[in-house]
């Protein structure tokens, strides 16, 4: 593929994109924009509601899989945190090498202050731990998403020079 090529566009999915179509977070209105544009555009098939780094090695995979191609990625809430933890994975260098931008929409790459307030409201947080169960999902998820210095998301890894990065919030 050549420099003046159309990229593939990434699409890194938002949290629940598989269980709440409704809410735009799996991306499907943005694959026709990119389409009407002469670009391909895949979804990434990071888990609905994923760990971290589960869903960083599936991002990792995707680009592994796609090395030789110009690549650019649009992340969506969650989605963003994924693609950060994947930036500071041991081998980023080298599965970040082809991708010449992320756009971060409305992402959470810090993470949400809700978690903590969900920490605050026990029956809330009980209420959301017995949702998630049902849909066999994790709570720890969540707690990944907090915003604390401890966190998973305080810092940022490195990210390689030739990697633009956008965040639009909405």
């Amino acid at each position: 593929a050549g420099v003046s090529d159309p990229p593939l566009i990434g699409i890194i999915p938002g949290a629940f994109y598989l269980e709440h179509k409704n809410t735009g977070a799996d991306g499907s209105q943005l694959a026709p924009i990119f389409q009407s544009l002469n670009c391909r555009a895949e979804l990434v098939p990071v888990e609905s509601f994923g760990s971290l780094a589960k869903n960083a090695a599936i991002v990792a995979d995707w680009l592994s899989r796609h090395h030789q191609e110009r690549v650019a990625l649009i992340s969506l809430s969650k989605g963003s945190a994924d693609v950060k933890i994947a930036l500071g994975l041991p081998n980023a260098a080298e599965l970040f090498r082809n991708v010449h931008a992320w756009v971060s929409v409305s992402g959470l790459p810090q993470g949400t202050p809700l978690v903590g307030w969900l920490r605050g409201q026990p029956l809330r947080r009980l209420g959301v731990c017995l949702l998630l169960r049902l849909r066999g999902q994790r709570y720890s998820v969540v707690e990944e998403l907090r915003q604390e210095p401890a966190g998973p998301l305080a810092t940022w890894p490195s990210v390689p020079a030739h990697l633009r990065v956008i965040h639009i919030l909405s």
